[in-house]
């Protein structure tokens, strides 16, 4: 009698754990999956913002700015779009990203977008939130005192980054419904320090 009660003990303990084992499993999984998603996000946002900074603060410093894509000169715009790419690793902004660089000045009239231009590689369907070239820009609020104010001579140099970001990478062999791509936009403005680049310079132009 004692041998089956101890063995029915054994098998109810057995079960007791397999169903306990069945329930927190799962649990424990979308924990170790939540924290990894938020820490992917947050250093995907991360990495968008300090790109879109660092590229804004480069170009803001210049005082001649040349309208080539290539990299033989550190005064090429070109040369930037490289640096977005590898500030900005590891993400891919080459292929799912996106850099567009924008001037606003204002020489009398109010503020206006002087040029624009677009890093030659990532998302197609990537669009500036400043506005257009020739046309008026759309100060962003991004301080509690609201937009920035261009004043007569300003030149306001505005960095746009985006970011493709996949979320659930790892876990959509169990999980087909999981959500798909989100964009990560993040935008840094700064006056130019010394002016001179509120148009950009033609290459092998005297002074270029």
């Amino acid at each position: 009698m004692i041998r089956g009660l101890v063995a029915r003990l054994l098998r109810d303990t057995r079960a007791s754990v397999a169903l306990e084992t069945a329930i927190i499993l799962p649990v424990v999984f979308l924990m170790l999956v939540g924290s990894w998603e938020t820490y992917a996000y947050m250093r995907a946002t991360g990495i968008v913002e300090r790109t879109a900074f660092t590229v804004g603060d480069l170009i803001a410093r210049k005082s001649t700015l040349i309208d080539d894509a290539g990299t033989s000169d550190g005064d090429t715009i070109g040369t930037y779009y490289e640096a977005a790419r590898e500030i900005a690793r590891p993400l891919d902004l080459q292929g799912q990203g996106a850099l567009i660089l924008t001037a606003i000045v204002n020489t009398g009239g109010g503020p206006v977008i002087s040029w624009q231009r677009r890093a030659p590689f990532g998302m197609s369907n990537a669009t500036s939130q400043i506005g257009s070239e020739g046309g008026p820009p759309t100060l962003p609020a991004d301080s509690d005192f609201g937009p920035p104010t261009v004043h007569l001579g300003d030149i306001l140099i505005v960095a746009e980054v985006f970011h493709g970001f996949r979320p659930f990478v790892w876990s959509r062999s169990v999980w087909s419904d999981a959500p798909g791509q989100v964009t990560l936009y993040r935008r840094a403005l700064f006056l130019a320090r010394y002016g001179g680049i509120e148009s950009l310079s033609v290459p092998g132009a005297p002074g270029s």
